[in-house]
């Protein structure tokens, strides 16, 4: 899979046969919590990412449900403040919170006016499942936007941290997915990252879905307990 970058849960199978695409970035964003929910159950809060990641999601849904004429960096603003965390401990410090605002507001805007002409996408946060037969299990996905014109399927993530790890797991799951699912692989998967302003452009292919899978058989043992999990560069 070709990737470029420019200057942004894995397995639970306990008692289910399902990947789920938030916990395998669950895991890779902080392993010694996901082990401990997969051993007794026990829920770390959530984290300073996984609030802000939370206001990021409401604005990128509220920014495509409006029309063209209405797509504004104001309008982004406003949904993003709306939604945006007032649990300042959970930062670093009062300084940390306003920094943390004020980039991701600023490449989040600088990402989705790229797309303000865009029509409405077929797919916005929806949850979908696939069976993967040769892992003998379900790989299950949300996608943030999915764009399908006449003959290409663009698929777009955003996420708050720049981590190489979760990059490489979207792209694997999405590769996978996407075989199964549609019958075909996206023209462009993107992944934009909102504390840099990267943006991570993979262009897959066929001989690319092998890999995919065992990428995934390889996690779905790491997240049953198998050995401690490679670091994947990207």
């Amino acid at each position: 899979m070709s990737i470029t970058m420019d200057t942004e849960t894995a397995v639970h199978l306990i008692g289910t046969d399902k990947l789920l695409d938030y916990e395998l970035e669950q895991y890779w964003h902080c392993p010694g919590c996901f082990e401990r929910n997969r051993a007794n159950g026990h829920s770390c809060g959530p984290s300073w990412q996984q609030l802000v990641q939370y206001a990021v999601n409401h604005a990128i849904n509220d920014y495509y449900m409006l029309p063209s004429d209405r797509r504004t960096a104001i309008a982004i603003l406003d949904s993003l403040d709306k939604r945006w965390t007032n649990k300042v401990r959970a930062f670093a410090s009062k300084e940390h919170f306003d920094r943390v605002k004020k980039v991701v507001s600023h490449y989040l805007v600088i990402h989705l006016l790229r797309d303000s002409g865009a029509q409405e996408p077929f797919c916005l946060f929806e949850q979908h499942s696939v069976r993967l037969p040769e892992l003998r299990t379900d790989l299950s996905m949300i996608f943030q936007v999915a764009e399908w014109g006449s003959s290409s399927l663009v698929i777009k993530k955003f996420i708050v941290h720049n981590d190489p790890n979760i990059v490489r797991a979207f792209l694997h799951m999405t590769v996978a997915f996407a075989d199964r699912a549609f019958g075909k692989l996206p023209e462009r998967i993107e992944v934009h990252t909102l504390l840099d302003g990267a943006t991570y452009t993979a262009i897959p292919v066929e001989e690319d879905i092998p890999a995919s899978l065992d990428y995934l058989l390889l996690m779905r043992g790491l997240m049953k307990g198998g050995t401690t999990a490679p670091t994947f560069s990207h």
